[in-house]
């Protein structure tokens, strides 16, 4: 479907300070860093499909110095722009880990022989999560598939943060396993359900209690908990995104749960 969407563009002179973002349907949110540390890298036009508002500004996609792709579905797509446009592509990958953001971030900064100043972003996320936590320091979560997150890369980062995760329910891909491998080190009693299980139909919500489920399957399996779909559209990625879902956490807390 991606490979189709970008198959109507024909080639063009490269613009260096020209960008395409890939990978979703949606646009970032409007506040996501990214768009201020390209700027940062001198890219003056950041294109996403979703903002084009005519046919002629989708045309001038295929001027774009590069692609930056943001989920790996894109990828194909791509790859064939690479081949029949001549627009080379690098890939980043939405994280909740701060720590694995920061190295991203510098890792792809360095690929275009610059750095990004990112201490302003980086700040203002730790702080969300730190509030949080001093707010909630012992909720409990259960994590679906159905969010804009890998649910095991997101789980793995709450882990860390110092939060229980009772469950992860997801269908395993061979990228899952080795947040598993680490997560079976410093939270073995994390359990991992398969939506694909047809034994799920007998699973009880009282077996694991939780406070806050994250995505639509999990919000199934445990209608008594606070929810947060946190399945807009509109994509969160990098620092605001992980300081947006912290928000947003404590938001439905609130509303739903009242504090714990």
């Amino acid at each position: 479907v991606r490979q189709s969407i970008y198959s109507l563009l024909e080639p063009r002179k490269k613009k260096s300070t020209s960008v395409n973002l890939l990978g979703h349907f949606a646009p970032l949110e409007d506040d996501c860093e990214l768009y201020d540390l390209l700027k940062q890298l001198g890219v003056k036009t950041i294109r996403e499909i979703s903002r084009c508002e005519n046919y002629e500004e989708y045309l001038d996609m295929a001027e774009a110095n590069f692609n930056l792709v943001l989920d790996a579905e894109a990828r194909f797509a791509a790859a064939d722009m690479q081949k029949r446009l001549g627009i080379p592509y690098i890939e980043l990958t939405r994280l909740y880990q701060l720590d694995k953001i920061k190295n991203q971030y510098a890792l792809f900064a360095a690929a275009l022989g610059s750095k990004f100043d990112d201490d302003v972003y980086f700040k203002e996320a730790f702080e969300a999560k730190e509030a949080f936590k001093k707010k909630y320091p012992h909720v409990v979560f259960a994590i679906g598939e159905g969010c804009n997150a890998n649910a095991f890369e997101l789980a793995f980062a709450l882990i860390c943060y110092g939060f229980e995760v009772a469950e992860v329910f997801g269908n395993l891909s061979k990228e899952d396993f080795v947040y598993i491998e680490k997560m079976a080190k410093v939270s073995p009693k994390t359990k991992i359900y398969s939506n694909l299980e047809p034994t799920m139909i007998y699973y009880e919500p009282g077996e694991n209690p939780v406070d806050i489920v994250i995505g639509k399957d999990a919000s199934y399996y445990h209608p008594e908990a606070a929810k947060l779909e946190w399945s807009d559209d509109i994509q969160p990625f990098g620092y605001r995104g992980v300081k947006h879902f912290f928000e947003e956490c404590e938001r439905v807390l609130e509303s739903e749960r009242g504090q714990i």
